[in-house]
């Protein structure tokens, strides 16, 4: 059972979801905006809303929620081509084309979305972090390093606006 997230905070409250593919980083995210909206918090779904329009939606577009849900990558833009075409099955772009998309990903997500509405005090529910790509890209490449990684602006940004709470999801 959650706490209630009810209390006045300088700047909302950032909530990041982690775990490898399959160890249920969806389902326990998604739990928290259910038990949320169950204690009559309206949540807004920016992967849902993306998905829909094309596009990410305005800080207008979210006055009325208190809790903010999304994913990384993105569902729009760069994170479409993430999705779509970078790390599909059988493609064979480099590590480091991969790390500055997502890189990039992320820094328009931030700099667009995630710290306005932080500083509007709103809840953020995020699957995903940098500590993804911290991990995988440099297991992937040997001569990629972890402080390439973290040195992408992106990336560095993330690792700035650290999660108030890091939920590290686990199966065998």
């Amino acid at each position: 059972t959650m706490c209630t997230m009810n209390h006045p905070l300088e700047k909302g409250l950032l909530i990041t979801v982690e775990g490898i593919d399959g160890s249920g980083k969806d389902t326990i995210a998604r739990a928290m905006a259910t038990e949320l909206e169950r204690q009559g918090q309206t949540v807004f779904d920016l992967d849902a809303w993306s998905k829909t329009r094309g596009a990410l939606p305005s800080l207008e577009d979210t006055a009325d929620a208190q809790v903010i849900f999304f994913s990384e990558p993105s569902y729009v833009w760069i994170g479409a081509a993430i999705r779509q075409e970078l790390i599909r099955k059988g493609t064979d772009y480099s590590v480091r084309t991969i790390a500055e998309a997502f890189s990039l990903d992320r820094l328009i997500l931030f700099t667009r979305f995630i710290l306005p509405l932080r500083a509007l005090g709103k809840t953020i529910i995020q699957q995903r972090h940098v500590s993804t790509s911290l991990i995988y890209q440099p297991l992937q490449d040997k001569n990629w390093t972890v402080e390439a990684a973290a040195a992408l602006p992106g990336n560095a940004l993330e690792i700035k606006e650290a999660p108030d709470l890091l939920v590290i999801a686990s199966c065998d």
